[in-house]
């Protein structure tokens, strides 16, 4: 949905769509691990970047090419929007 409404320029859509996403993924990830670094709900959204160092040595290298496209794709939509 969020590739459809980039291709569409509804960035704020797109921005809805890919969070929605990337809050899934998280809790899917954090629901199958239990032994994470200690990190508040939606962090990977908020502070990506610390995020993501704190969960690198437990992420796959296909879960971290996920994450990848992911971010990748909610970086074009902000961008559309106008964002940084």
């Amino acid at each position: 949905a969020a590739k459809v409404a980039l291709a569409e320029q509804r960035f704020f859509d797109g921005v809805q769509s890919i969070n929605a996403a990337v809050e899934a993924w998280e809790a899917k990830f954090t629901a199958a691990h239990s032994d994470l670094p200690a990190s508040e709900k939606m962090d990977i959204l908020r502070i990506p970047e610390e995020w993501l160092n704190k969960m690198s040595s437990k992420l796959t290298d296909a879960e971290k090419q996920v994450l990848a496209q992911m971010y990748a794709l909610r970086a074009q939509l902000l961008a559309g929007l106008g964002g940084p």
